[in-house]
């Protein structure tokens, strides 16, 4: 929580240059700048929030999780239904309104999670508090953990990157990006329960001392990924240009997001392996090499080629899709050797 906090002044002050980068309309940059400063106010709740709910399934609790996320999801709808059209005698904030619902359904979450925990009834609980600090959990905690931030950190930055280069091929290939990735959550959200049920499991069992039945719930997590998400990508890959015309009607719109669909729903294997096998390293603390393979998955595959189609050949807007197919490829490719090598039964927590 405290890191987040770092964040947080820096991307408030140059929100302007950040909305711009996505080269909108002059009068949506005061919009886009509004809604990202109020949003970033809940950062903070929102990283304590994702810290309690991973602590929780690292101890074998996925109901509780469930249950703060649905009080998030009730919060956030209920609440933006009410500011964005200005319900209950409140006044019609539009996308403002949006960003305080987000805002205040993350510090609801945090609040729920924290009263939970406070009660000591859970797996987990919060006794003695505030906790005195503990230098040798906190150089534990460092060591394990900065990894996985810097993964993240990157990850955020290569998405910004990823739809600025989507930028230069118009606003339509940006409305088809954001429409793809909301469809496709359908398909995703699997894939990550089964890498939190992988790091769970296999984070257990390495703590047991049973490394052979660690490695056998990774590879049979995997499995279950992989056949889920594929049947859901089939779906999606067939149903693509109906599941589009329900968000949008632009033409040109539709066509940019049904082959930014299909490209996706066609690396669900791929994104399903890449998933479980980057939680089960994690639940190992492996998180060291996650870190390598999305540098050069992400960075090296997906925007070096997104750069080099879209700045050096001037392609369609196709071929910034098809940089996926090369980072995921990488990435799971990477993460299965690692997994299949078994070093990460030996990585010291």
């Amino acid at each position: 929580m405290a890191l987040s906090l770092l964040a947080v002044v820096p991307v408030r002050a140059w929100a302007p240059a950040l909305v711009g980068a996505f080269h909108v309309q002059p009068e949506v940059v005061p919009v886009g700048v509004s809604f990202l400063r109020i949003v970033m106010l809940g950062v903070p709740a929102g990283a304590a929030l994702f810290v309690m709910i991973a602590s929780l399934r690292g101890a074998g609790d996925t109901r509780t999780p469930l249950l703060i996320g649905l009080v998030v999801g009730v919060v956030n709808v209920l609440l933006a239904y009410v500011l964005i059209f200005g319900r209950l005698g409140l006044p019609a904030l539009g996308v403002a309104g949006a960003a305080i619902a987000t805002t205040v359904a993350f510090a609801s979450g945090a609040l729920v999670g924290l009263a939970l925990l406070a009660r000591g009834k859970l797996v987990l609980a919060l006794r003695g508090w505030p906790l005195p600090p503990r230098v040798d959990v906190i150089r534990r905690v460092l060591r394990i953990g900065y990894p996985a931030a810097i993964e993240h950190l990157l990850m955020q930055v290569g998405f910004f990157l990823y739809i600025v280069f989507a930028a230069h091929h118009g606003t339509a290939a940006v409305a088809a990006y954001f429409i793809g990735v909301r469809i496709l959550a359908l398909s995703f959200l699997p894939g990550f329960g089964f890498a939190a049920a992988a790091a769970t499991l296999i984070g257990q069992s390495l703590g047991a001392g049973r490394p052979d039945e660690a490695e056998r719930s990774g590879r049979e997590a995997v499995r279950l990924a992989v056949r889920l998400m594929t049947v859901c990508g089939i779906v999606i890959f067939v149903a693509a240009r109906p599941i589009a015309r329900l968000f949008v009607d632009d033409d040109a719109v539709v066509t940019d997001a049904v082959s930014f669909i299909r490209v996706l729903a066609a690396c669900q294997p791929l994104m399903a392996t890449d998933f479980t096998l980057g939680g089960a390293l994690r639940g190992a603390g492996d998180t060291r090499f996650p870190l390598a393979a999305v540098f050069l998955g992400f960075y090296v595959c997906r925007l070096g080629f997104a750069g080099l189609v879209t700045f050096g050949l001037g392609l369609s807007v196709l071929w910034l899709w098809l940089a996926l197919v090369g980072d995921y490829l990488v990435r799971s490719v990477l993460k299965g050797w690692r997994f299949r090598s078994g070093t990460w039964k030996q990585v010291v927590v």
